[in-house]
C-alpha cells in the first residue's frame, strides 16, 4: 500500500474517530477526544501541510462543536467542570488565537449551561450565589450569570415579601445579608428590595391607622423603630390636616344648625357658640332681634285689624238698627 492510501486511509480512520468524539456522552474528558488530541499535537511526517491544517481546522469545528452542545446536554455540573477544566489547563499547548477563543467558548457555554439550571426555591438560588467561580470563566461571564441569579432572587423575594404582607421587613431582614447586591439590574440594588418592602409595611401602616383608629394626632401609635422619622412626621401632620377638616366642617354644621333655628323658630342659644365670632354672634343677634320685632309688629298690626274689624261691624250694625227705627218712624207719621 502507498504512502498516499495510508494517508487517506488515516484521514478515514481519524474521520471516524470525530464523530465518535461527538458522540460521546459518559466520561467526558477532553484528554479522551480524538480532536482535541489532534489540535495539540504536531504534524506528522508523512502529512502534507496542507492535510494537516484541514485536518487541524476540522478537529477545531470538532472540539467547538462539542464544547457547545455539552452545554445542553444531559451532563451533570461536575462533568462539565471536569471536561471544561481539562480543556483550560491544556490551551497552553494551543496556538494564542486558539487559545483565547476556546477558552471564550468554554467559558461562555459553561455560564448558559449554569443559567439553564431551573430554580425553584429561593435557597437554591443563594446556595448558587455562595459557589466561586471556576478558574476557566472569564470575570465578565460570572458576573452576567450572578446578576441573573441576582435577578431571581429578587424576584423570590418579592414573592416571600407579599406572601408575608403583614411582616415585609422580616422577610427582608432575614435574608439581607445574602441579597445580591449589582449597580444595574431589574430592581436596580440591593436598596430597591428594602425600599419595596419598607414601603409595603409604612402604607399599611398608615392604612391601618386611617381605618381603625380615631383620627387625632394624639391618638396615634409611638413610631415604630423601623420607621424614618420624618414619614413618622409627615402621617402626623396629614391626621392633623384631617382632623382640621373634620373640625372645620363640624363648626359649619353647628353653624348653619344655629342659623336655621334663627331663621325658622327666631331661637339662638343661650351663650355665644365657640365656632362663632363676635362678629357673626352680634349679626344673627340682631337679626333674630329683628325678627321677633317684626314678627310683634306683625302680630299687633293684625290685632289691630282685628278690632277694626269688629268695630266697623258694631258700626254697621248700629246703622241698620238706626235705619229700622227711621223707618219706623216714618210709618208712625203718616199713619
Amino acid at each position: 500500500m502507498s504512502v498516499k492510501q495510508w494517508v487517506q486511509l488515516l484521514k478515514n480512520f481519524i474521520a471516524k474517530k470525530f464523530k465518535d468524539d461527538l458522540e460521546l456522552s459518559y466520561d467526558l474528558k477532553a484528554e479522551k477526544l480524538n480532536s482535541f488530541f489532534i489540535i495539540k499535537s504536531k504534524k506528522p511526517n508523512h502529512f502534507s501541510e496542507d492535510s494537516w491544517r484541514k485536518l487541524t481546522e476540522d478537529a477545531i469545528k470538532v472540539l467547538k462543536t462539542k464544547i457547545q452542545y455539552s452545554a445542553v446536554e444531559t451532563y451533570g455540573q461536575e462533568q462539565q467542570l471536569t471536561f471544561y477544566s481539562s480543556i483550560y489547563d491544556s490551551l497552553e499547548n494551543f496556538p494564542d488565537s486558539l487559545s483565547l477563543e476556546i477558552h471564550k467558548k468554554i467559558s461562555k457555554s459553561f455560564v448558559e449551561y449554569k443559567m439553564n439550571e431551573y430554580h425553584f426555591i429561593l435557597d437554591s438560588i443563594n446556595k448558587c450565589l455562595s459557589e466561586k467561580k471556576p478558574s476557566f470563566v472569564i470575570e465578565g461571564d460570572w458576573k452576567k450569570y450572578t446578576n441573573h441569579l441576582g435577578d431571581l432572587q429578587h424576584m423570590y423575594l418579592l414573592i416571600e415579601m407579599y406572601k408575608s404582607f403583614s411582616q415585609p421587613l422580616e422577610v427582608y431582614n432575614k435574608y439581607e445579608d445574602i441579597i445580591h447586591q449589582r449597580s444595574a439590574s431589574l430592581f436596580e440594588s440591593k436598596d430597591s428590595l428594602y425600599n419595596i418592602a419598607y414601603n409595603i409595611e409604612y402604607y399599611k401602616f398608615i392604612s391601618n391607622i386611617l381605618t381603625y383608629s380615631k383620627l387625632k394626632a394624639s391618638n396615634l401609635p409611638v413610631k415604630p423603630e423601623w420607621m424614618k422619622e420624618n414619614h413618622y412626621n409627615t402621617l402626623k401632620e396629614i391626621v392633623e390636616r384631617i382632623t382640621s377638616v373634620d373640625d372645620k366642617q363640624k363648626d359649619v354644621t353647628e353653624q348653619i344648625d344655629v342659623i336655621s333655628d334663627a331663621i325658622v323658630f327666631n331661637r339662638l342659644p343661650d351663650e355665644k357658640p365657640k365656632h362663632m365670632n363676635d362678629y357673626q354672634w352680634e349679626k344673627i343677634s340682631n337679626f333674630v332681634t329683628q325678627s321677633k320685632e317684626i314678627k310683634d309688629l306683625k302680630e299687633r298690626i293684625e290685632q289691630r285689624e282685628e278690632e277694626v274689624n269688629e268695630l266697623e261691624e258694631k258700626v254697621i250694625k248700629q246703622q241698620e238698627d238706626v235705619n229700622v227705627v227711621n223707618a219706623r218712624i216714618k210709618l208712625t207719621v203718616f199713619a
